[in-house]
């Protein structure tokens, strides 16, 4: 979507980012040496797990962040015009640990510096810095085909920078089984309903049926 919709002027930088609720994994962790140290061997083990599937998707991971890299790109989002800087800074520091000398001044962000310096909400936007933000939420899936550049629009836009998050929250075998029957379940009681008192079942509601039916049976 991206490579079809974006213009190739256009920087972008895509983030995988992966987090551990402990609220729903106290167990686990426990077993694993509890606290943060635990949480951290569980979160370590699932990335390890995750490689090969994210492989197997097309997706390549090319390194992983540090915290300074980190506290870079959280920098960044709060105040986009110190891009430039810190990139210029990222290039000399490479370029120095080339010629094996150590770095006047490290690559990255100390993670202290990472928020914004001022802030000011409003009831539209969120001011941060020097730049402002205006954030746009799909809580649902469409309930009709569309197109990749369906978001030209918002991912197209050579002038404000544009951030995309994609959030996935996976269920466990039990709860997605649970989830898929009572989505089948209401689409068909749905179905039966309309067509018992005579009415139209529309073609989405068909299409919605036909995919958590083809959902179970996976």
């Amino acid at each position: 979507m991206l490579a079809t919709a974006a213009p190739a002027t256009c920087r972008r930088e895509t983030w995988l980012t992966i987090t551990l609720d402990a609220r729903r994994t106290p167990a686990v962790i426990r077993a694993a040496g509890s606290g943060d140290t635990g949480a951290c061997r569980v979160l370590e083990q699932q990335i390890r797990a995750l490689r090969p599937l994210l492989a197997g998707a097309g997706i390549t991971v090319t390194r992983w962040l540090d915290v300074p890299e980190l506290a870079e790109v959280i920098r960044t989002g709060f105040d986009p015009h110190a891009t430039p800087l810190l990139d210029q800074r990222r290039a000399l520091a490479a370029t120095q640990l080339d010629r094996g000398e150590q770095p006047a001044v490290p690559a990255g962000l100390d993670p202290a510096l990472a928020g914004p310096a001022a802030a000011h909400t409003s009831w539209s936007s969120y001011r941060h810095d020097g730049a402002f933000s205006v954030t746009y939420a799909i809580h649902a899936w469409p309930l009709s085909p569309v197109y990749a550049t369906a978001l030209a629009a918002l991912l197209a836009d050579a002038t404000h920078r544009r951030s995309f998050s994609f959030i996935i929250e996976p269920l466990g075998p039990r709860a997605a089984q649970k989830a898929v029957m009572v989505e089948r379940t209401k689409r068909e009681v749905g179905i039966r309903l309309r067509a018992r008192t005579g009415q139209a079942v529309s073609a989405s509601e068909q299409v919605a049926l036909e995919r958590a039916a083809a959902q179970d049976a996976e």
